[in-house]
């Protein structure tokens, strides 16, 4: 779904060529008139596939782990492999979920919050004009996703001083983070930073996780 909430469908073909390279093609990219029902969702997907005269040399089909998408592939023929990339993400989205950095994490988005409202008035502007950078790049797009959860935590942890000084300027009951607490958000941080790393390799992107990424998954604990 997009930002101006106009749904979507994209199917993209990955196949090996002669030379046994891992190869993909973008087949298309559907603006849908109905929401993702399963039934809709099967059906486009059959459309496409017999539009590109691939219906009868399709060996699997992968996709997210929304349950739209689980039941769609169970009414089709095809073997139904779910996206690792997915799965990983959504297993940590429900780590985070009632964890022991809720309360820290709770601060960083007030703060945040804080300085995303509109304009004070110009004497509190003038005040807080040094911070104008950090107001930038503490925006964040969605308490939900953690790779946006990351990206808080690391601007947070970076402009912490500059931060707490505007803070202190204000007449607001926001406030940063402990030190005890930013002190876990950085454990937090490194963890993340694991699962982002092992998401940006070439092979998830493939929907397989290589021997690296599980070596950074097994390695990697919270204390």
């Amino acid at each position: 779904m997009s930002l101006s909430n106009h749904n979507y469908l994209g199917v993209t073909a990955y196949y090996f060529d002669p030379q046994l390279k891992l190869q993909s093609h973008a087949l298309t990219v559907i603006k849908t008139e109905v929401r993702h029902f399963t039934d809709a969702v099967a059906q486009h997907f059959m459309k496409v596939a017999r539009e590109w005269d691939i219906e009868h040399k399709v060996v699997s089909l992968t996709t997210d782990s929304a349950r739209n998408m689980i039941a769609a592939a169970r009414q089709l023929s095809f073997e139904h492999m779910p996206c690792i990339a997915h799965s990983v993400y959504r297993a940590v989205t429900v780590s985070l979920t009632n964890s022991p950095f809720d309360s820290a994490l709770a601060k960083c988005r007030k703060v945040v919050g804080h300085f995303k409202q509109p304009s004070k008035p110009s004497g509190a502007r003038a005040a807080t004009s040094r911070t104008s950078s950090e107001e930038r790049v503490t925006r964040t797009r969605s308490v939900n996703q953690w790779n946006s959860t990351l990206e808080m935590i690391k601007r947070v942890q970076r402009n912490a001083e500059p931060l707490r000084d505007a803070l202190a300027l204000h007449t607001t009951n926001v406030a940063m983070p402990t030190a005890s607490e930013l002190e876990k958000l950085k454990k937090l941080e490194a963890v993340l930073e694991h699962f982002s790393l092992c998401l940006a390799q070439q092979c998830c992107q493939h929907c397989v996780i290589c021997r690296d990424c599980w070596r950074s998954l097994r390695t990697t604990q919270l204390t």
